[in-house]
């Protein structure tokens, strides 16, 4: 497993234009979290954001196949499948896990402990979706480089619905879904994050014969190839 994880890094690291996408999954990473502590649970969007470098990672692993770095077919079969597992499960269960400790802090902050009952419900809000979210990005990605058009009509149809239920006015039906437990939200939570990590590994392994679709070629090989 150790040389498996060192493997998975120095593919990363001799990505074409590796320090553009690191500069990528940067920014992301910082504009998220900004995100997320001035809306204070109020959406989703900055754990979204917080997301988003799955893709990057994915068309990193792709990058070294087009590269010619790659010569066996045994170890390009892996860098579609085996190695981006191995940084995308624990980068996203990271990310979920360290996003939901803040906003159970938030959901618990002393100083608005007086709306106890609405700040609890906006934080759970914001947990569930949260894991929704992780699915719905995750499961694109499984699918978006080989049948490019199908994944991004699969995305906007998926994703309209939980923006739109993640509303403000829709809070207290979904805590009470929840029956208005933390805990319940935090459960389900992983529960997508970790269907969407199942899905990804599926998807994958099933697609990876499958020849990247001509418009992820040509957004790859206009990023990748100098």
């Amino acid at each position: 497993m150790t040389k498996d994880i060192k493997t998975t890094f120095f593919l990363l690291k001799h990505a074409p234009k590796m320090k553009l996408q690191v500069g990528f999954v940067i920014f992301f990473i910082v504009f998220g979290i900004f995100y997320d502590i001035v809306t204070h649970g109020g959406t989703a969007v900055g754990g979204m954001y917080l997301a988003i470098p799955v893709t990057l990672y994915l068309q990193m692993f792709l990058g070294t196949n087009l590269s010619g770095l790659i010569q066996s077919s045994a170890v390009r079969k892996k860098t579609q499948t085996y190695y981006p597992m191995l940084l995308i499960v624990p980068y996203m269960m990271i990310v979920y896990t360290a996003l939901t400790i803040c906003h159970l802090f938030w959901a618990f902050d002393s100083e608005q402990y007086f709306r106890y009952a609405s700040n609890a419900a906006i934080q759970g809000r914001y947990i569930l979706f949260l894991g929704i979210l992780n699915f719905i990005i995750v499961a694109y990605v499984s699918v978006a480089n080989k049948v490019f058009y199908l994944g991004i009509v699969l995305f906007l149809v998926s994703v309209f619905p939980p923006m739109i239920l993640a509303m403000s006015r829709y809070t207290p039906r979904i805590f009470a879904f929840c029956e208005a437990s933390l805990l319940r939200c935090v459960l389900l939570g992983y529960l997508f994050t970790i269907l969407g990590c199942v899905v990804l590994y599926l998807f994958i392994n099933l697609l990876y014969k499958k020849d990247v679709h001509p418009m992820a070629m040509k957004s790859l090989t206009r990023n990748y190839i100098k």
